[in-house]
């Protein structure tokens, strides 16, 4: 028990007793033993009839801690660690916390962190491919089930299915056209466009991903760029590309310290990995956990049907 609460309990009592004897009272006319055991005893059973058997039986431990108190906190040591916390998990995302959880003495502040960790919701995205012609990427969300929780993208070249099963809402359409008269090779290089064998979704990781091109053509190119070595990435060996103050498509990415980070396989040229930043915080980090080129694929790789129940917006 801390000093200030034994003084504090203490000296109220004390200035009860004083202030019946001043009043001439008797000190032994606060002992009423049938009104404790009516106050007492019918409180303890009101709380007995609202809790479970488990959390009535920690009762007498809860009331000691409440008397003697838990471990004293460190506040500087504790605000200095939750600081040095947030620093992390905003340069390199939260899920890098996990690293950090053992360095976390206190349980409750341990707790915390591995919540926040576990409930970072993370995205994967399948893309499969047969050239020319067939695709099929499939986004889903791990942390939030497999049950309803996914999207597809399908196309035979010639048209294009989607499908995001959380609405059960579908679409049917011809693949966009691409953009015609820019196949004069005396045009600005910036003019080209590209054309890829097997359409993907546009403006997604996996078009930027598999179909570089238009994006070092577009954001890399924008930039300083520098090859800063090599590295692993899904078991595979990548070119390590840094990219200072790219053009953004957003306003708030327009920033001076807005930089990209990019691996490049080295036998395909597909991006493997690609981190964002602006300033010291992460903003995107997408990695290939999975790159199997010319891999076999079952013949129904590309079958997909409507569910019964979805809705065809078009």
């Amino acid at each position: 028990m801390k000093q200030t609460t034994a003084v504090g309990i203490g000296g109220a009592f004390a200035l009860l007793l004083v202030a019946v004897m001043m009043e001439g009272g008797n000190p032994a006319s606060f002992i009423n033993i049938p009104a404790f055991v009516i106050v007492v005893g019918g409180t303890c059973c009101a709380l007995l009839a609202s809790v479970s058997m488990a959390e009535a039986m920690s009762a007498p431990k809860l009331a000691i801690f409440a008397f003697t108190g838990g471990t004293a906190v460190d506040r500087p040591v504790a605000a200095r660690q939750m600081v040095s916390l947030a620093e992390k998990a905003r340069r390199e995302g939260l899920l890098a916390l996990e690293a950090q959880l053992d360095e976390v003495e206190d349980p409750f502040t341990r707790k915390g962190v591995a919540l926040i960790v576990d409930g970072t919701d993370s995205t994967v995205v399948e893309t499969i491919l047969r050239h020319p012609r067939d695709a099929r990427v499939t986004t889903s969300e791990p942390a939030r089930g497999t049950a309803g929780n996914y999207e597809i993208w399908i196309s035979d070249g010639e048209v294009v299915r989607t499908y995001a099963a959380q609405h059960r809402l579908g679409t049917s359409r011809p693949i966009r056209a691409a953009v015609v008269g820019l196949e004069d090779r005396d045009l600005p290089g910036m003019s080209t466009v590209y054309r890829a064998l097997t359409p993907l979704p546009m403006e997604t990781l996996p078009e930027a991903f598999v179909h570089p091109a238009g994006f070092c053509q577009n954001v890399l190119s924008t930039g300083a760029c520098r090859v800063l070595g090599s590295a692993a990435v899904a078991g595979r060996e990548a070119i390590i590309i840094e990219c200072d103050h790219p053009r953004g498509t957003e306003v708030w990415s327009d920033q001076p310290d807005h930089r990209l980070e990019v691996w490049a396989d080295r036998e395909t040229g597909v991006i493997a990995r690609l981190r964002e930043t602006i300033g010291d915080g992460v903003t995107r980090d997408a990695t290939v956990v999975s790159l199997e080129p010319n891999a076999p694929l079952p013949a129904t790789a590309f079958d997909f049907e409507f569910p019964a129940d979805a809705t065809l917006i078009y």
